[in-house]
């Protein structure tokens, strides 16, 4: 009897298979989940989702969807990128038409770029897209040095206006033309970002404030930027940015990006912006298990801001604001907003209070616990023992 994965819950199954089959189907680059953590350490600690979508969950993967790859070359051309890139499109069967697209966006240098390349072949992440009619893009750019500046660095990508973006509008429409989907070109986004990607989404949601469905910043934000000027011009937030929920997030000993986050968090709530801060206790600029309060957080604000499958006004949702939680900024617990007694725009904001009950568990402990109730089994068999 078999069971499949659940959109929150933690994919654990026995290592001993997974250690026969390991040497084989890494040098085949099987995916691995990606949170911008070290390779190698990821390698590790995607272990037992590696063995759940091999041995746990035959019945779910098959005819789960498929893989779209889009590839650009680095151009010379001045207001284009610098760099070459590689998308990856997951698109989950049985789609009629899409609502939106998650990108899972990694950060600086080579390491993290590399990790990029497995994001859209993660299982978590694909659930929350398959939930919402969604396809989930994982870019990945061709870092060829660790440092931000020089020949190939991560520099030439991670603020949009130096090419990225113009790129990644690019690929959505070859992707409606690829997947025979038009509307993957215009489709509303959910963006993710870990360190330089979240900078990068960052600026995104004020270049497209109409398209973006909501943020979520691990460890990073276009404020990282503030010292060189000269390179990245200052950004500027347009009105319909302030409409977007975000989520800032650090870990505890990231003592420099939570200032950073905590300012870039500050400039939204400051004008009564939908935006939360949530750190992490046992972590620094690696993602640890954030990912447990990341999706819940997207999950709820696709559920407020998608439009109707049968509408055909695809303007995103304002953000529902009667549903909120509110909780003091470096406290741990969240109440109703309607019986906060603090000032809102010095609170996080919670969606709901689901999120709300997730954010509490996450500021104390790193990690948030699964209470779904598990699917039902499927492929069921009977065989007489002989008794």
């Amino acid at each position: 009897m078999k069971t499949p994965p659940t959109l929150f819950t933690p994919l654990k199954h026995g290592a001993t298979q997974a250690m026969k089959i390991l040497p084989i189907l890494l040098p085949m680059g099987l995916a691995l989940p990606v949170l911008g953590q070290p390779y190698y350490v990821m390698r590790l600690k995607a272990l037992s989702l590696l063995i759940a979508a091999v041995f746990g969950c035959a019945g779910t993967i098959r005819g789960a969807g498929h893989y779209v790859k889009v590839d650009y070359p680095a151009s010379s051309v001045e207001g284009e990128l610098r760099i070459a890139v590689t998308y990856t499109l997951w698109i989950p069967d049985g789609v009629k038409n899409f609502r939106g697209i998650i990108v899972h966006q990694h950060g600086a240098g080579m390491t993290a770029s590399k990790e990029g390349s497995t994001a859209a072949y993660d299982l978590h992440w694909q659930a929350l897209a398959r939930k919402w009619d969604c396809a989930l893009l994982g870019p990945s750019y061709h870092v060829l040095n660790d440092g931000d500046l020089g020949p190939a660095g991560s520099d030439y990508w991670f603020d949009p206006r130096l090419g990225s973006d113009k790129t990644f509008v690019r690929a959505l429409g070859e992707f409606a033309a690829k997947a025979g989907h038009p509307e993957l070109a215009t489709v509303p986004w959910a963006l993710w970002g870990h360190s330089a990607g979240a900078g990068w989404a960052d600026v995104m949601s004020t270049l497209h404030p109409e398209r973006v469905v909501a943020v979520y910043y691990r460890s990073g934000s276009a404020f990282v930027w503030t010292n060189r000027p000269a390179m990245y011009p200052p950004v500027t937030i347009p009105a319909a940015s302030y409409a977007i929920p975000r989520m800032c997030s650090t870990g505890v000993n990231e003592k420099g990006l939570t200032r950073i986050l905590l300012a870039t968090y500050g400039v939204y709530r400051s004008k009564v912006a939908p935006a939360g801060f949530a750190q992490d206790p046992r972590t620094g600029h690696e993602c640890g298990d954030s990912r447990y309060f990341a999706i819940p957080f997207l999950d709820a604000c696709l559920a407020m801001r998608l439009p109707d499958k049968s509408s055909k006004d695809q303007t995103l949702k304002p953000v529902d604001l009667s549903q909120a939680w509110l909780a003091p900024l470096g406290g741990d617990t969240a109440v109703p907003a309607a019986d906060y007694n603090g000032k809102p725009e010095e609170s996080v904001w919670l969606p709901n209070e689901a999120v709300a009950k997730a954010w509490m568990e996450y500021v104390k402990t790193g990690a948030v616990g699964d209470t779904t109730p598990p699917p039902p089994p499927f492929d069921v068999r009977v065989t007489q023992n002989g008794d």
